[in-house]
C-alpha cells in the first residue's frame, strides 16, 4: 500500500521500537540524490525540447544526453525529469484519419 520494500517497514519498527519518534526522523544519508545534469544543462536540454524539432522519443532524449553531455542516465530518469519534473512532452506527430486527408 505504501509503496516501500517490507525490509524498510522492518526497519522502521526496529527503529521505533528502540529510539521511538525522534529515532525515525533523523537520516543518516541525504533526502535527494544530487542531479545527474548540471543547472546548466538542464537549461540547454529544455530550451532543446521547447524547439520545433524536439525529440520524438525518451530514448532518443537519453541517447542525446549521452553524447552530449557524456552522462549516462537510464529511461525511467530521463522520463521522470522530462515529463514529471518539466511537464514536458515528446514531439510526436499525431496519426490522422484516411478521411480526412
Amino acid at each position: 500500500m505504501i509503496d516501500v520494500h517490507r525490509k524498510t517497514v522492518g526497519e522502521w519498527l526496529s527503529t521505533y521500537a528502540s529510539e521511538k519518534l525522534d529515532g525515525l526522523l533523523e537520516r543518516d544519508y541525504s533526502p535527494e540524490r544530487p542531479p545527474q545534469l548540471t543547472k546548466e544543462q538542464q537549461e540547454l536540454l529544455r530550451e532543446k525540447l521547447q524547439g520545433p524539432q524536439g525529440f520524438s522519443s525518451y530514448q532518443q532524449i537519453t541517447d542525446y544526453i549521452e553524447e552530449t553531455y557524456s552522462v549516462k542516465m537510464n529511461y525511467h530518469a530521463v522520463h521522470a525529469l522530462v515529463r514529471y519534473k518539466w511537464n514536458a512532452k515528446r514531439k510526436v506527430s499525431r496519426k490522422s484519419h484516411e478521411k480526412n486527408e
